[in-house]
């Protein structure tokens, strides 16, 4: 494969574009000057950003013709995700090669990218823009395969008026944020991302910050995490042994009981760590004696496994594997999975009913 792929920071404020290339060592900052550094495009619909994004990338590649393109966005709701998608498919974008994430994942994928160094510890992340300054952790739990990645946030761990603040006053909340984040913690490295970085007001803050640890600062990390996602996604980058739990996946493995010879066995429908909001699967399935349908959800932290049976009432009395079904499972929050089922019959001697059930499942 030798398709390129693209990674879009939207934001309310401005925007950034990354892509990737096969054999480029990193994804490269698309800029709005020929011959500039300057990557920030300024804000606008996402639609209007999108021309843009065309017309910028026209050198390279059609945007169209991207392997895949992840929108790194502030919350990735059904809202902003349908928004997005149908934007995308307006620009020539095929709804297969569309994904939607969160900056807090944009942020994970761009660390764990990176040589291992890195991330041999916790991650701090500083962002500064609009006169607030905020900040997250991510965690990793590297004892497991793959490892397990979180960001956490506090609302302790932001300063919302930093613009009304003279300069030695936001230094010295920095510091004081940066110690109260990093206690009792093992940081390997912080990043500092936004406008309000620019100018050097912080400088005994920064005497905190790199006591021990690495330190970045730059503005096109969610764009770039975004597009190392992309990368990943689309094959063209063989994909890094982690798994990211953010608010917006499914904390556990989902999948269907199913005989294996003459063993008892499952069949994973839904891995854990897909955004709750994209998991969908459907299935066919041979009935043996029981009317009955065992779902099971495994959760990957944790020992407990959830097994739901579903009864098929009312369905006709037919021999052992005469029964065909279709089964759908979809999630309608975090913890709120949906299950279908449909009788299908079995051919001519069977016919198929109209019978159908569904259940609610809190996991």
């Amino acid at each position: 494969m030798d398709q390129f792929v693209v990674g879009i920071d939207w934001n309310t404020t401005y925007s950034q574009v990354s892509y990737w290339r096969p054999g480029s060592p990193e994804p490269e900052s698309l800029s709005v000057g020929k011959g500039e550094e300057q990557y920030e495009i300024p804000a606008g619909s996402l639609e209007e950003l999108l021309k843009k994004t065309m017309r910028l990338l026209r050198p390279v590649e059609r945007l169209g013709m991207a392997a895949a393109v992840v929108f790194s966005v502030k919350q990735a709701d059904t809202q902003t995700v349908e928004q997005v998608k149908a934007a995308a498919m307006q620009a020539g974008i095929q709804e297969e090669r569309i994904y939607v994430q969160t900056d807090e994942e944009s942020f994970c994928a761009y660390v764990m990218h990176q040589s291992r160094d890195i991330y041999s510890h916790q991650v701090a992340l500083f962002s500064y823009e609009e006169n607030c300054l905020k900040a997250c952790m991510l965690v990793l739990n590297q004892r497991r395969l793959p490892c397990l990645v979180r960001v956490e946030e506090q609302e302790e761990w932001q300063i919302p008026d930093m613009g009304d603040l003279t300069r030695e006053e936001q230094d010295a909340y920095f510091a004081s944020l940066i110690l109260r984040m990093f206690d009792q913690r093992v940081v390997s490295t912080a990043y500092l991302l936004g406008n309000g970085f620019e100018e050097r007001w912080y400088e005994n803050s920064l005497k905190v910050l790199c006591a021990g640890r690495r330190v970045f600062a730059g503005n096109n990390l969610f764009a770039k995490g975004a597009c190392y996602r992309a990368a990943e996604l689309s094959g063209e980058e063989p994909p890094v042994s982690y798994l990211y739990f953010g608010n917006d996946k499914i904390p556990c493995n989902v999948g269907i009981c199913v005989m294996n010879g003459q063993r008892d066995g499952v069949e994973v429908l839904i891995p854990a760590g897909v955004n709750w909001y994209e998991a969908k699967a459907e299935c066919e399935v041979i009935l043996y004696d029981k009317p009955v349908v065992e779902i099971l959800f495994q959760p990957l932290q944790g020992t407990s496994m959830l097994k739901e049976s579903i009864l098929l009432d009312g369905l006709p009395e037919r021999p052992s594997r005469a029964t065909r079904l279709r089964v759908e499972v979809t999630f309608t929050k975090k913890t709120s999975c949906q299950v279908r089922i449909w009788d299908l019959g079995f051919g001519e001697l069977f016919p198929a009913t109209n019978l159908s059930w569904e259940e609610e499942v809190d996991v």
